[in-house]
């Protein structure tokens, strides 16, 4: 949710690099998650290097970690599986929409084409 918003609201200095300013955090619309309860193992999440955005969102400790922030800030277990699905696809098409208007490449030569699979963890 944090990487969506900071996209939306991030500076675009060309070449398709970004900036976040205090003044930019400061004008996110994003709640104080200091005073949520994020039942979620940060040791797991944190105990990896990021990846380039077509393969993170693919993670299932990002995943939990998403499904964990909107499960605290109040939305129906039920639609969590959907919320992410829907959260993801949107960060990566806007990240890249970014990239293609600064002509970069999407991703890696030789990399598969992305793709946010909708997953089920019930099955």
């Amino acid at each position: 949710m944090f990487l969506l918003t900071a996209e939306l609201f991030c500076r675009r200095l060309g070449g398709g690099a970004t900036e976040i300013s205090v003044e930019d955090y400061q004008n996110m619309p994003v709640p104080n998650l200091s005073e949520l309860n994020i039942d979620f193992n940060e040791e797991l999440f944190f105990s990896r290097r990021p990846l380039p955005y077509h393969q993170e969102v693919k993670q299932p400790d990002r995943r939990q970690l998403d499904k964990a922030v909107l499960r605290a800030l109040g939305f129906d277990e039920k639609e969590l599986d959907r919320l992410v699905d829907e959260l993801h696809k949107a960060f990566v098409e806007v990240v890249e929409d970014r990239l293609i208007k600064a002509g970069r490449p999407l991703r890696e030569e030789g990399a598969e084409p992305m793709e946010v699979e909708t997953v089920d963890e019930d099955s």
